[in-house]
């Protein structure tokens, strides 16, 4: 029975489900070749190499996480709330990601290594900007404090910067939440008892 044609999308979508089955170390040009019914050579048609497809693949992973509903802000939101649940997707995933597949992409190439990393930055580079656009649009934000004296992009990156911290160091984000309900709203305002009381999930 002859080989049949195969899209680029549908070799990566089965290279990421069989990364998340059984690690990238599992999946092989031939693996991948017979999980999607195709020839090899069909294979590295696509991907001359199969650091190319890796680095798709750990694109794949931030792509699905960062469009993930939690991660998308919702109008005139809150944004401590916005932050708490921000964190809560990334740290999840993230660990997900460290412990599947950290130890197997530190082992590959160089190359392989920058190239998924300025993937997952470019990414990270999105979220910062979603993060601006809440701080932006959150009609309860006293301006006459912190934002006095800092811009919104510089206050954003900031934050989106000290989550990432916080998570990479296994550290209690809570101290930082509470800074940016002090830094932003009146103490004692409705938008202020929202940002410290709203639960911490996955915490």
């Amino acid at each position: 029975m002859p080989k049949q044609k195969i899209a680029k999308e549908y070799i990566l979508e089965t290279t990421y489900q069989m990364a998340v089955e059984n690690g990238l170390r599992s999946v092989s040009a031939r693996s991948i070749a017979k999980r999607c019914g195709v020839s090899v050579g069909s294979i590295y048609n696509y991907y001359p190499s199969m650091d190319e497809l890796y680095t798709d693949v750990v694109e794949r992973f931030f792509r699905i996480m960062f469009s993930d509903e939690s991660c998308k802000p919702i109008p005139k939101e809150n944004f401590v709330v916005y932050c708490r649940r921000l964190y809560a997707r990334m740290k999840t995933t993230l660990q997900e990601f460290k412990r599947d597949w950290m130890d197997e992409i530190a082992s590959m190439s160089a190359s392989t290594v920058a190239a998924g990393k300025k993937r997952e930055g470019q990414y990270q580079g999105q979220m910062a900007k979603d993060m601006q656009k809440v701080l932006e649009d959150d009609p309860s934000i006293d301006r006459t404090m912190a934002l006095s004296r800092v811009s919104d992009e510089d206050f954003s990156l900031c934050t989106y910067n000290s989550l990432v911290d916080s998570i990479s160091h296994h550290q209690n984000a809570e101290p930082l939440f509470t800074v940016l309900a002090y830094s932003l709203y009146p103490t004692g305002s409705d938008a202020f008892n929202e940002a410290l009381t709203t639960e911490l999930q996955n915490e």
